[in-house]
């Protein structure tokens, strides 16, 4: 006897069998009608519906036999569900190696015959047979063949049938299990609930709804909705139902009054009304009594309407101050820009030891009070939080080495030792806002120069770990100066605060760069310490954590810049000088002429935008106070004059404000750059030179690309001023990109004439004669019908996309 091979899905296959929820259930008379049939068509005494379980077959169905199961081992049905797509048929047992030894086969009920046709289930899994079975030998006919299959796909039928009102039937008790849960928390809930008839009539309330209206349950079952709605609010409260009903909404909020026998009450209902042929034939509705959160609510739109006046009176009050420091800001600026300006002029010459002197201590007291300007503005700007960390590559080692060396006279004076130690394991690339560790730095160097009369001033940076693409770094400025006492240590960090009375009389200052430098610290998510006692130094630390930048230090724009400054007459530079003020003018005028610059002056912006109508210049310097015109609404009406020139002349601005909304506003009007005043010469002569673009060219751009060809000309072969071009260029194409997509998405005719005409110069200068073609045709498209529209917008994106890609490689290749 050979035993039957377990199936490979038999872990499925027995889960399967066991979800019909079928074995050792009952005899039925459906599952007996067929094994008669089939024992009586295919000529057997014996029939069976039988099941193959782990380790048995057992018989739903048995025709000619009292046994209700076998072992599995012995079952000839285990061999049949090998073979699904077929009937599995013994003629003689006797003859069959697999049976001829079985004892079904040998001993009772002596199956010499046998045919199984599979019961497959709608998944797939075979779970056992209807099978017909003789003591004799046999073969069945082809029809008698066919029957059985018949037969057998019934069988799979009526269990697939039984399993679905198995489920149907535990679905209805969990509905009706569900129902009565439903509605016996309906009955407790606090809310009101009820339900509606298609006239509106209430035909079912709960408890709570008896409870707030003060109506009796059969009172409201003989009422309608309406009934209920205080006379106030009953046109309301009418017109919205009607809308949702005319709209079909199936679900609505709505808040109104409702009329009780015991008074009226708010109430806010959430309705869900059911749908039949467009007609709303069942309502239900659960309502709150909302009095009191209605009381809290207008409570609240007072308190805010209160809020919302001290927020507007508190903006007013920030702005006049705003204004106060802005104006204060200019009007000391002005005058101490031409006397620091005057002063660096003189000191360039050869002067008496007396004159140097008197000279220099000019120079100190101006630049004391310029960093006392400076420390308010920083300290407003950090109140009204409007100060943004940048986040740029910087060398740290770099910027640290030249706060020291800018530092070092001040230190030398003193006789003090400097000491700079630097972690030589840390990167050499951060990405961090320079300018505010720079700034933190400087403050705390100051101080202890400030409060150091001998010995030593040491700053260390140190790596304290490494994490990921991130390091925390360790920053420490260590002194032998007068020290601090422990009382005084915390008011310090305070604004306008200093260690003692005595302290500011002695050694000057605001009190403002230890506030500045702690608020500036919390933006970046660190805090300053304190070491100190008094008369024996002070050890200001804190740590910051800084991503790595890339390593690889880039070429520095102006490593051209020489400590002395060059006369550039060579280079004929010509420049437009708008100021007012006659100080300033000489002041500048000095510079420039020491340096070999040609210039010429206007006391407005309108005399400055028609010069550059008529003039060619490399750079205007442009004050933004000024009489009739000023630099704002100067740059503005520059920048709109059609041609490439005014578009990308450069136009540093000259402002006596140092306040981050004028940065802003100087940015976002078109100008290339601003110089604050009073200037750093040194810092004008490096910006003359950045926007001179022949001055700054290393290399002439490689292109063979038409538009490269056409940005050349235009910038007379120089390089940086290809790539400004390039990425001036970019973006007017992207914004067109953008609004002509838009204005095709909204039909807006007049936005899509506006936008086709809006990059029809920026088409001629760069010489591109693909998208005017494509932008002819969008007059024509829009009067049709079709998918050519479409087609044609595709075209047009794509042409835009080929000028933007020459566009970024021109700028690649210019870097």
């Amino acid at each position: 006897m050979k035993k039957p091979e377990i199936p490979s899905n038999e872990k499925e296959r027995l889960a399967e069998l066991k979800s019909y929820e079928i074995l050792d259930t009952a005899l039925e008379q459906r599952f007996d009608d067929i094994t008669k049939i089939a024992a009586f068509i295919c000529e057997t005494p014996i029939s069976l519906v039988s099941l193959i379980d782990k380790d048995r077959q057992w018989f739903k169905s048995r025709h000619g036999l009292n046994a209700s199961e076998t072992p599995r081992d012995l079952a000839y049905c285990a061999h049949a569900i090998h073979t699904p797509e077929d009937i599995l048929e013994v003629p003689d047992a006797y003859e069959d190696e697999r049976f001829y030894d079985n004892p079904l086969a040998t001993g009772d009920p002596h199956v010499r015959f046998y045919a199984g046709a599979p019961l497959v289930s709608s998944n797939g899994y075979s779970l056992g047979t209807l099978c017909v079975i003789d003591h004799e030998p046999k073969t069945l006919s082809d029809a008698q063949r066919e029957a059985l299959w018949a037969l057998s796909r019934q069988v799979t039928a009526l269990l697939e049938l039984r399993k679905t009102n198995l489920h149907l039937e535990e679905s209805k008790k969990e509905q009706i299990h569900a129902e009565k849960t439903f509605r016996d928390r309906i009955e407790r809930i606090g809310d009101m609930v009820y339900e509606l008839n298609t006239e509106g009539y209430f035909i079912y309330v709960n408890p709570a709804l008896v409870r707030e209206s003060g109506f009796s349950e059969k009172q409201l079952l003989e009422m309608h909705f309406s009934d209920l709605v205080d006379s106030g609010d009953a046109e309301r409260v009418s017109k919205h139902y009607i809308d949702i009903l005319k709209n079909h909404t199936r679900s609505s909020y709505l808040e109104f009054k409702m009329k009780g026998a015991n008074g009226p009450c708010w109430v806010g209902q959430t309705v869900e009304i059911e749908f039949q042929d467009d007609v709303g034939v069942r309502t239900f509705g659960v309502a709150r009594n909302i009095s009191e959160r209605r009381k809290y609510d207008e409570a609240i739109q007072e308190a805010m309407q209160l809020a919302e006046k001290a927020k507007q009176e508190a903006i007013e009050s920030a702005k006049a101050k705003e204004n106060f420091l802005s104006t204060m800001s200019h009007e000391i600026r002005t005058p101490l820009n031409a006397i620091l300006g005057v002063t660096n002029l003189l000191l360039m010459e050869e002067l008496k030891k007396e004159h140097l002197e008197h000279l220099n201590l000019l120079k100190f007291s101006g630049e004391n009070l310029l960093c006392l300007i400076n420390d308010i503005l920083d300290y407003n700007k950090i109140e009204s939080g409007k100060v943004e960390l940048e986040k740029a590559e910087f060398n740290l080692k770099e910027i640290l080495t030249a706060l020291k060396q800018s530092l070092a006279p001040e230190i030398g004076k003193k006789g003090l030792e400097m000491t700079f130690m630097y972690d030589e394991t840390l990167p050499q690339r951060f990405i961090g806002d320079s300018v505010r560790i720079t700034q933190i730095i400087n403050n705390l160097l100051s101080n202890a120069i400030k409060f150091t009369d001998e010995g030593f001033i040491k700053l260390s940076v140190t790596q304290l770990e490494k994490r990921g693409e991130e390091v925390q770094v360790h920053f420490e400025v260590h002194d032998s100066g007068i020290g601090i006492e422990k009382a005084n240590q915390s008011i310090i960090f305070e604004n306008f605060e200093q260690a003692s009375d005595d302290t500011t009389r002695k050694f000057g200052g605001t009190g403002l760069g230890l506030a500045i430098s702690k608020k500036l610290l919390q933006l970046m998510d660190s805090q300053i310490e304190l070491d100190s006692a008094l008369g024996f130094g002070s050890i200001f630390s804190f740590d910051l954590i800084l991503p790595i930048g890339n390593q690889k230090s880039p070429e520095s724009n102006e490593k051209f810049v020489q400590p002395e400054f060059d006369n550039l007459a060579d280079l004929k530079i010509h420049i437009l000088v708008a100021e007012d003020n006659r100080a300033n003018q000489i002041v500048l005028e000095k510079f420039l002429v020491k340096w070999g610059i040609k210039m010429e002056f206007v006391e407005n912006g309108r005399l400055a935008l028609e010069r550059s109508k008529t003039e060619l210049y490399d750079l205007i310097l442009m004050d933004l106070q000024m009489p009739e015109m000023d630099g704002y609404q100067a740059t503005k009406a520059i920048r709109k004059l059609n041609s490439v020139y005014a578009q990308n002349l450069p136009i540093v601005a000259l402002t006596a404000s140092a306040l981050l909304h004028v940065r802003k506003k100087v940015k976002e009007l078109g100008m290339t750059d601003y110089i604050t005043k009073p200037f750093d010469p040194e810092e004008l002569y490096k910006k003359i030179l950045k926007y001179r673009g022949k001055v700054m060219k290393k290399h002439a751009v490689s292109t063979d690309h038409p538009i490269g060809l056409k940005l050349l000309k235009l910038a007379d072969n120089d390089q940086d001023f290809v790539k400004e071009l390039a990425e001036h260029y970019l973006e007017i194409y992207q914004n067109f990109l953008s609004d002509f997509l838009e204005a095709m998405d909204n039909a807006d005719e007049k936005l899509i004439k506006q936008t086709c005409d809006s990059i029809k110069t920026s088409n001629e200068v760069l010489g591109i004669s693909s998208l005017p073609q494509l932008m002819n045709e969008v007059p024509r498209i829009l009067l049709e019908k079709g998918n050519k529209k479409g087609q044609l917008i595709e075209k047009i994106k794509k042409a835009c996309e080929e000028i933007t890609a020459a566009l970024r490689h021109i700028m690649s290749i210019s870097e």
